[in-house]
């Protein structure tokens, strides 16, 4: 049977359906929610998708999307003579009233929370509305044997931490938390990322097993619906300790949606591992990759197509009194090979056919007597030169220092009017360039290429070489000046890396000036 059939519009659903009055001035919203709330996007965000919210989930899709160890606790809280259920984002609390009529559920006792709802409290069914749970104090809800939140607060919550606080101070010592965290489009356990106080960032699925005092089972269950091969995400939360603490987030990036996209991080003191410890690291990792490399393999990493060859076209136009500054960790065998003509494109899974000919025969071409050649390991030492002509950045300092607005800085300064600037930006998919992330001052999340690109005064073109059936694309930017005046680059502090696949950090920014 297909899973559609069980949820129908659940994946837009949420907690609550909130009432136009509520919203109707930023000035309200701000009033109501400055005890606890800075940032009012996350209402926002609820406010624009209320139309597509669903209230009336029933107990066959919480089993469905739970999953079967759910089940197994719901059995168990029926049997039990004083068993509690704590839905939290009911809706109009369909399960848990399709559960209070079955016979086994005389002595169960439930509360539901949700802003809106038809709902009516019973002595079996307390019902608090027309409040954010993380306005409700945890003494109006009693302690619980089952918690759930299918696509409830945390889902759409600017605050997880209180969400996921309250969580576990209404959690009895043997009790057990489901919350959905998505599927498909929809999956925000993974999409939502949180930036740790020591600089990791991890999606919202892995920072909640990382939170002290709990266990916490990620459990993904494969679906195939029309076709299409997917997983749910549950995860289920048991306490270890029982006054188990979650740290302190802020939300720093909100894409609108239902749910939307959010990246938070932790309000602890930051303790970060400083660039220089990261740009040892990277350029230790980066001198192995690169140790080898020849000079076909450098000019092949500014290949744009199987004919089209900027840096090519660059390095020939090169007059004498021009100057060719390359940053990386590979430059003297570089220029070693490029005067020995060394090349071989003799490589099918590089070029095949006429352009092997044609790029042998451009690359022959290159005169290195003429040739004004400076290799730069540190670009420090660029702060008093002026009118450089080429600039070239392969597994640089671009890539290896964690600073990248202050290489980018000195390139620019340095570069002539009619110069030109290459960086190497890794592989198109995981690389240096399309996973590093720089978060704006108006709070747009952008790739760092992408950063790069959005700089005003700076013509920018994008190239991607190679191929993906040989390994994966790679991809490079062309800088040129295009009104001096204009650049503005702006100033980016760390706040946290990920990994890439081959164990290089890739750093998340946040603009600061």
């Amino acid at each position: 049977m297909s899973i559609l059939k069980h949820l129908g519009p659940l994946f837009v659903s949420i907690l609550l359906t909130l009432s136009s009055p509520f919203f109707a001035s930023a000035e309200g919203l701000a009033a109501r929610c400055e005890s606890i709330f800075t940032d009012t996007r996350s209402f926002e965000n609820l406010t624009k998708y209320e139309q597509l919210f669903t209230k009336g989930r029933g107990i066959e899709t919480y089993k469905v999307v739970l999953g079967k160890d759910f089940s197994q606790s719901l059995q168990r809280l029926l049997s039990s003579p004083d068993g509690h259920w704590f839905d939290s984002g009911a809706g109009h609390a369909f399960a848990v009233r399709q559960t209070l009529e079955m016979p086994e559920a005389k002595n169960l006792t439930t509360t539901i929370v949700a802003y809106e709802t038809s709902a009516q409290s019973t002595n079996k069914m307390k019902v608090i509305s027309g409040r954010f749970l993380e306005n409700i104090a945890d003494a109006e809800i009693p302690k619980s044997q089952i918690i759930t939140d299918v696509f409830g607060p945390l889902a759409y919550s600017g605050r997880p931490d209180i969400v996921m606080q309250k969580y576990l101070n209404n959690l009895k010592p043997d009790g057990e938390i489901y919350i959905f965290l998505g599927a498909r489009h929809e999956l925000y356990g993974e999409f939502n990322k949180v930036v740790t106080a020591d600089g990791k960032v991890l999606n919202l699925a892995e920072w909640l097993q990382t939170l002290p005092g709990i266990k916490a089972e990620l459990i993904k269950t494969p679906k195939v619906d029309d076709g299409t091969h997917y997983e749910m995400w549950t995860i289920k939360i048991t306490k270890t300790h029982p006054d188990a603490q979650v740290p302190l987030v802020e939300m720093v990036h909100l894409k609108e949606g239902a749910p939307p996209v959010m990246m938070f991080r932790e309000t602890a003191p930051v303790k970060l591992k400083t660039p220089n410890e990261l740009q040892t690291q990277a350029r230790q990792q980066l001198r192995e990759v690169t140790k080898n490399i020849t000079a076909t393999e450098f000019l092949d990493a500014f290949r744009g197509g199987e004919f089209r060859h900027p840096l090519i076209a660059s390095i020939k136009s090169l007059k004498t009194e021009d100057q060719w500054i390359n940053s990386s960790e590979v430059g003297p065998q570089v220029f070693s090979g490029l005067q020995k003509k060394d090349f071989n494109y003799e490589d099918t899974k590089v070029f095949t056919g006429l352009a092997q000919k044609f790029i042998r025969w451009r690359s022959k071409g290159i005169n290195t007597e003429k040739m004004h050649y400076t290799l730069m390991n540190d670009t420090h030492t660029m702060a008093n030169l002026k009118d450089i002509k080429l600039i070239t950045d392969y597994h640089g300092d671009f890539m290896s220092s964690f600073m990248p607005d202050v290489i980018l800085k000195r390139y620019v300064d340095a570069l002539s009017n009619k110069g030109e600037i290459y960086l190497y930006l890794g592989k198109e998919y995981g690389g240096f360039g399309s996973d590093s992330i720089v978060m704006t001052k108006d709070g747009t999340k952008l790739t760092l290429r992408q950063w790069v690109r959005n700089i005003p005064g700076l013509n920018t073109s994008f190239f991607r070489g190679g191929y993906h059936w040989t390994g994966g694309e790679w991809t490079f930017l062309k800088i040129k000046i295009k009104d001096r005046e204009r650049i503005r680059i702006p100033r980016l502090k760390m706040i946290g890396t990920t990994t890439s696949p081959e164990g290089l950090p890739l750093p998340i920014f946040e603009e600061v000036i």
